[in-house]
């Protein structure tokens, strides 16, 4: 569990280090409200990133610093998880921007 912003700040900034080339990344679900301080903990980061070259590089960048790449389980097919990775007690649930967006217009 995560139970303050500054533990992704710090994550972040390693992963950082690790990256050839800079991307843009959008936190969203309990990692934005713990940064808010409208939740105390969170299981998970969900990421987005807009393009495929940025979720590549993300890829990488994780696996470089020791994230383990999982399969996700059946109870996420219907939110179109494109990844999900996992080290001690971080997850990062990684999505593409495109992926994400076909998914709201399916349901509609």
């Amino acid at each position: 569990m995560i139970t303050n912003f500054k533990q992704i700040e710090v994550l972040f900034k390693e992963i950082n280090k690790v990256m050839h080339n800079k991307i843009k990344i959008y936190t969203i679900g309990g990692a934005v409200l713990l940064e808010q301080g409208l939740k105390v903990t969170t299981k998970d980061i969900d990421v987005v990133v807009e393009t495929k070259n940025e979720f590549i590089e993300l890829q990488h960048s994780l696996q470089k610093t020791g994230f383990k790449l999982q399969i996700p389980g059946k109870e996420y097919s219907r939110m179109n998880l494109s990844q999900l990775f996992q080290k001690g007690d971080f997850r990062i649930d990684l999505f593409e921007k495109k992926s994400a967006e076909d998914s709201r217009y399916q349901k509609e």
